[in-house]
């Protein structure tokens, strides 16, 4: 009995990255302020890519106009993206607003759909700032979480 040599093709196994696999990490931590209820106001982020050589970078600003601690919060953030556009990012994003964390994880997706009105059939405010951030975190896959701060 003659044995038929069989040529089996070994496949190497190979895993595709899914995006989130191929992003870099970053970590953004943000903050904004004013001094009294629409005041002058400043903001501040820090930047930190998960990357082997990288070093952090710190941007801050202020605005002189009247202004209020939502927007400086909010520029914060844009800032802080505007810094990352090179390339695809895993983006970790901290700040101590509930109203930032809770605008990026939930409200934008649902203001966007509903053309920027709240449930209350209202203008989202700060409308131009939430649109400007929905258009810089499209490309990226971002998590926000809330700051522990000590000062409460």
């Amino acid at each position: 009995m003659r044995r038929r040599r069989m040529d089996i093709k070994r496949r190497k196994r190979s895993i595709v990255p899914t995006d989130a696999n191929m992003m870099e990490s970053v970590i953004i931590d943000t903050g904004g302020a004013c001094s009294g209820r629409t005041c002058h106001g400043g903001w501040a982020c820090i930047v930190r890519i998960q990357r082997i050589g990288a070093n952090a970078t710190e941007h801050s600003g202020s605005v002189p106009a009247s202004t209020s601690s939502n927007r400086m919060e909010l520029t914060a953030v844009i800032e802080a993206l505007n810094t990352i556009q090179d390339r695809l990012y895993d983006i970790q994003l901290v700040s101590a607003s509930e109203y930032v964390v809770d605008g990026i994880n939930r409200w934008r997706h649902i203001w966007r759909e509903n053309r920027w009105i709240t449930s209350t059939k209202t203008p989202v405010l700060n409308v131009d700032l939430w649109q400007t951030i929905d258009e810089l975190t499209e490309q990226h896959c971002i998590r926000c979480t809330l700051k522990v701060s000590c000062f409460k």
